[in-house]
């Protein structure tokens, strides 16, 4: 009876260790469990929080970026500047491009310092620019030779000139028409006198200007001339 009952509690402190020793088990793994799960968690939670926090930062920050604006057809930079100046096209002899000419001129004076540069750059080239309307001999090219003998040749007429005229509209035995007439030969003549000291190519310059030409020659020497299709009457 003594060793059943021996066994049977010997069995009963067994089963009861086994039960405290797994329960432990069980415990401590479930604790090692939810305590990975834990550190998984906040290491989960601490990269969102970063994340978020590098989000925020970035949302919040104001990137200011210099850059130039290209606006087509809008001439801004110095050394362009001076490349549309120099252009051969850019003569300042119309109205349009003598606007051009000012505008260009004006920006470059508004570059200030930056336009030296470029300025300078032009200088050294020894190009040579003139802008504006030409004169009658600019166009032309009368030479200083010319320009002297066609001197002589006015001082000749001039002496004559005032007689000459007075002559031809003092004269009452010809009608209005013909004394117009007259004045046209004469200054026909007196522009063919101008025209043989010219080159050939002036005298097709002269050819195709035609009453233009004779009055600006008149003007460049000075007046004293009539307007051939006038009959010398202003």
């Amino acid at each position: 009876m003594k060793i059943v009952a021996a066994i049977i509690v010997t069995a009963v402190v067994s089963a009861a260790a086994t039960y405290l020793v797994a329960g432990k088990t069980k415990t401590v793994e479930v604790e090692r469990i939810v305590e990975a799960k834990t550190d998984d968690k906040d290491k989960q939670i601490s990269d969102l929080t970063k994340r978020l926090k590098a989000a925020k930062a970035e949302a919040g920050r104001v990137e200011v970026i210099e850059t130039s604006v290209a606006v087509p057809g809008v001439v801004t930079e110095p050394a362009d500047l001076i490349d549309k100046l120099a252009a051969d096209e850019m003569t300042g002899e119309g109205n349009e491009s003598q606007r051009r000419v000012i505008h260009y001129f004006e920006s470059l004076v508004d570059a200030g310092d930056q336009a030296v540069p470029a300025i300078n750059a032009f200088l050294d080239s020894k190009m040579d620019r003139e802008f504006g309307r030409q004169s009658f001999r600019q166009q032309m090219q009368i030479s200083n030779t010319q320009m002297d003998e066609m001197k002589k040749l006015s001082e000749k007429h001039r002496e004559v000139m005032g007689s000459k005229m007075r002559e031809i509209w003092g004269n009452q035995e010809i009608s209005m028409e013909e004394r117009r007439d007259e004045m046209r030969a004469y200054f026909t003549k007196l522009g063919d006198e101008y025209k043989s000291l010219m080159t050939d190519e002036q005298k097709a310059q002269m050819d195709e200007m035609g009453d233009d030409g004779f009055r600006s020659l008149r003007s460049m020497m000075g007046g004293g001339w009539g307007s051939r299709d006038r009959g010398g009457r202003r």
